[in-house]
């Protein structure tokens, strides 16, 4: 959510991870960088009246300093893919990060699955494109070198063929920077 295992791997001394995956990513838990929620009024896995309500509840009593990843220095992140779905209210949160990312100069990659829900590679068994999404997810894994996908630079399209659904209209749309 919040979190980043990148950030958490020094207190638990752990060694750097070489790529990172963010699904659905709500990285602004006090709702201040996401000033205009898109689809708040179509998702129906979160309810946007309810959001702050959710925040507290996963913030808890700690503040914690990277409660917002926009407010860190995320230069020295390794490549990083995030899935998102379109209809869902973290959209924003997705774009924000992609676009931070891309700013502090790491490898981002940003898939927008249409018309798919809040972490829908969980329903894989019942959503085709979780499948599709878990398979993009094991590419950019065994991808080598720091280069995030097969787009190179900054980028905006929608990705075709079988790898991500393109053909059916139900893939994902790509937006790619190093």
């Amino acid at each position: 959510m919040c979190s980043s295992p990148h950030f958490e791997a020094p207190a638990l001394r752990l060694g750097p991870t070489a790529k990172e995956l963010r699904t659905s990513p709500w990285l602004d838990l006090a709702c201040t960088h996401s000033s205009v929620i898109t689809n708040s009024a179509g998702d129906p896995y979160i309810p946007v009246h309810r959001i702050a309500d959710l925040a507290a509840l996963l913030r808890g009593a700690d503040e914690d300093p990277l409660e917002s990843l926009l407010d860190a220095d995320l230069s020295a992140l390794p490549p990083v893919l995030i899935q998102v779905g379109s209809i869902e209210v973290l959209l924003s949160d997705a774009e924000l990060m992609t676009a931070a990312l891309a700013a502090a100069g790491v490898p981002v990659r940003l898939q927008v699955w249409q018309r798919q829900v809040h972490v829908f590679q969980a329903f894989a068994d019942m959503v085709a494109e979780g499948h599709l999404a878990i398979d993009e997810i094991g590419q950019f894994v065994r991808a080598s070198g720091s280069a995030t996908g097969s787009a190179s630079g900054s980028a905006t399209g929608s990705a075709s063929g079988g790898s991500a659904g393109g053909a059916t209209g139900r893939g994902a749309g790509e937006t790619s920077a190093a």
